[in-house]
């Protein structure tokens, strides 16, 4: 049987996989950084009125205010990082492949958790990594087949691979914070977070620029 975490992750999967078609549409008209500040101030704002007095509460939080700053400003820095890179890799590529560069996160959790506990992944794990690689190969190919130089793995692809990375981080820090303090905080840290860090970049990583057309 389902359970209902089973189903708040199918339905995280639904919508997110949603945004890269939306963002890719977007960008046409907003700068990256800017279009991410936009967001996640957006996104901070919606989900502080929707959490209410509910983020006032203890929840599980063991060691005091100390370790809720370490644990927001560990999953914003990560999320953060994931976002801009995939964000801007997807000015460079596809959507579609962005997508599938972006899921590749998955495999990569079990593989960065073995690394972090000092532990090996299991044989199931490194399966999945070998099928993640073979269908990374068969989506960046070119038309040419399978020889070297048609693969078209280009910068945007790159980027996007490294927010894969972050990503995994970030499904790490999660995890490892969610049990120590109220994950209603812990989510509007996170998400505050990101908004303050892309604001922050907005000017030194690229001129702002933004058309407020009907797609942004």
């Amino acid at each position: 049987m389902i359970s209902r975490a089973d189903m708040a992750l199918l339905a995280v999967s639904l919508l997110w996989g949603g945004t890269f078609v939306v963002v890719k549409e977007a960008l046409r008209d907003v700068s990256t950084f800017l279009f991410l500040a936009l967001r996640f101030t957006l996104a901070a704002g919606v989900l502080a009125l929707a959490l209410g007095r509910r983020i006032g509460a203890q929840g599980t939080l063991v060691d005091g205010l100390r370790l809720e700053w370490r644990g927001g400003a560990a999953c914003a820095g990560l999320l953060f990082l994931g976002y801009a890179l995939q964000t801007a890799g997807l000015t460079l590529t596809t959507a579609s492949k962005s997508a599938f560069l972006t899921a590749l996160y998955i495999v990569l959790v079990p593989l960065l958790a073995s690394f972090v506990n000092e532990s090996r992944p299991r044989p199931v794990e490194v399966a999945g990594i070998l099928l993640a690689a073979c269908g990374t190969a068969l989506l960046t190919a070119a038309s040419g087949g399978w020889q070297a130089q048609s693969w078209d793995l280009n910068r945007g692809d790159m980027l996007t691979i490294l927010s894969a990375l972050a990503f995994a981080g970030h499904i790490l820090a999660v995890a490892h914070y969610s049990r120590r303090m109220a994950y209603e905080r812990l989510a509007l840290y996170q998400i505050g977070g990101v908004a303050v860090f892309s604001w922050l970049a907005r000017k030194p990583m690229e001129p702002p620029r933004i058309v407020w057309s009907a797609g942004a």
